[in-house]
């Protein structure tokens, strides 16, 4: 009767004006930093710098040196997940500390990073729409709102 579309836009609508969208978002954010946490990690890793691998092509010098616009770049592997998830976390919320670089001149990295920076700014913005709209005057309250002024503002005769 009301000729409304019960599809996936009323469902994200739905969702954003509730409390709870602050902890669907805080959530997806998480899953976020957790996954390009991983894919960074994954895309800078080399596996010829553990200690088990035996492979023959890890005996090449291009193995763990890499060659671009005639710099050198010799990888040293970071292991730790919680080292990329911190800089993702980094790179999702804007900050930039620099305190964690890419090491690498592979693309896979840069690609995660600009990933995650999009995505960041796309759920700072969501979280701030939601918020913000949770903190609009229903028109009911807006009237009572009005009423008040009108009773306490002097009248002149």
């Amino acid at each position: 009767m009301a000729n409304v579309k019960f599809d996936s836009r009323f469902v994200f609508k739905r969702m954003a004006n509730s409390w709870s969208a602050g902890l669907y978002v805080t959530g997806g954010w998480l899953g976020f930093m957790i996954l390009f946490g991983y894919l960074f990690r994954s895309a800078e890793i080399t596996a010829c710098l553990l200690q088990h691998t035996l492979h023959t092509d890890c005996m090449k010098p291009n193995a763990t040196t890499w060659v671009t616009y005639g710099k050198v770049f010799l990888k040293t592997n970071d292991f730790f997940l919680w080292n990329t998830i911190w800089f993702v976390f980094v790179t999702m919320t804007t900050v930039g500390y620099v305190d964690q670089l890419l090491e690498t001149p592979r693309h896979g990295g840069k690609l995660v990073c600009a990933f995650s920076t999009i995505v960041g700014v796309a759920l700072a913005i969501l979280i701030t729409a939601a918020f913000s709209n949770l903190n609009l005057y229903s028109p009911q309250v807006q009237a009572a709102i009005s009423g008040e002024r009108e009773r306490h503002t002097p009248k002149y005769t």
